[in-house]
């Protein structure tokens, strides 16, 4: 004979009428409300790659927000936006930079380092 239990299965939900629920921030009325961040990490958001420095604005949304490369920032600062080309030649200045003698005149060839080879010549 087979053993019969008390539990009831559970009633039927029709996932279709219902709505998930909605993230609200802490003290935030209004679920479209946008804050504005700064990347203090390149990380990605919306889609987009965003460098050290970038000015953004997010929803203000807890899971949309993420401490370990953002911070927030007063709703007056300007946006700002790096582009790839723009890290580029950030880059590439920076290492210029790192070549130069502090006396500030570029290296000739009787003057580098032994091994060193002149960027000129790549």
């Amino acid at each position: 004979m087979a053993k019969q239990t008390d539990k009831k299965p559970a009633p039927a939900v029709n996932k279709n009428l219902t709505e998930p629920p909605r993230e609200h921030p802490v003290g935030c009325e209004n679920p479209d409300a946008r804050v504005k961040v700064r990347a203090i990490r390149m990380g990605y958001y919306d889609v987009t790659r965003r460098r050290v420095g970038d000015v953004f604005t997010i929803r203000a949304r807890a899971r949309d927000f993420s401490a370990t490369w953002m911070e927030r920032v007063a709703a007056t600062t300007p946006e700002a936006v790096t582009t790839g080309q723009q890290e580029l030649r950030r880059q590439h200045d920076e290492i210029l930079q790192s070549r130069m003698p502090a006396s500030g005149t570029p290296l000739v060839d009787d003057e580098l380092p032994t091994g060193a080879q002149n960027p000129l010549d790549v």
